[in-house]
């Protein structure tokens, strides 16, 4: 299910409420936890600490694209629509990956390497210059950082719609992330990032594209290209 939320105030209150929430969790599992709880809870609280300085820093160096960044966690497309769960699963299920997400895409920012941030389908793309002869992405929770030498005008929605691979593979991986959660990184992102150094080392006749995880994302993007 997905509402309409016509008044910006709304989205940041809810911002507000998970955010209080979620360090008020972090805090309980530090001063009541056993001693794997306070671990997690002191991890967290110092991402958080590190996620809200990178923001800082992001909306002083550029607001406009710092704040679509940040606004982008908590909407489901630009006209500020929500899922009534996106939210829960987003700052819980997907927590790791999102945080790294966030912090890549805050750091190009801060570095003026973005050239736009658009929400899609509860999807946030950070769109940047890359020097390079090739566009690569990288799906991280619901983040998707891509990098391209040729950043396109039109907006991102078009783009997957007119079949635009690279777009609709993220795509497909944020799904993934969906489905694995915590275990995102240990099962999608690492073997990955391997696979993409082993061919680009030349290692063996090994080839990116035949990975298990490249082709769940592209199985997974055209399923969402169908709903």
């Amino acid at each position: 299910m997905v509402f309409h939320v016509k008044n910006n105030g709304i989205i940041y209150l809810i911002a507000i409420v998970i955010i209080v929430s979620t360090w008020l969790m972090a805090g309980a599992a530090i001063v009541l936890g056993w001693p794997i709880l306070k671990i997690f809870g002191m991890v967290f609280i110092i991402c958080k600490g590190i996620e809200l300085i990178a923001t800082m820093v992001g909306l002083s160096v550029d607001f406009r694209l710092a704040m679509a960044l940040c606004k982008g966690r908590y909407v489901y497309d630009e006209t500020g629509r929500m899922h009534h769960y996106q939210s829960l699963l987003r700052h819980v299920w997907e927590m790791p990956q999102m945080f790294v997400g966030y912090m890549l895409g805050m750091c190009r920012i801060i570095m003026g390497k973005v050239r736009k941030v658009e929400t899609v389908w509860g999807v946030t793309f950070v769109v940047c210059e890359h020097a390079q002869n090739s566009c690569v992405g990288v799906s991280l929770g619901p983040i998707v950082n891509i990098a391209s030498n040729k950043p396109h005008e039109e907006s991102i929605r078009v783009l997957i719609q007119q079949d635009m691979g690279i777009y609709k593979h993220e795509l497909g991986h944020t799904v993934d992330s969906l489905i694995w959660g915590w275990l995102y990184l240990l099962v999608i992102g690492l073997p990955s990032m391997v696979s993409v150094q082993m061919e680009t080392m030349r290692i063996g006749h090994h080839k990116h594209c035949r990975l298990y995880a490249e082709r769940w994302a592209n199985r997974h993007g055209a399923w969402v290209m169908k709903q």
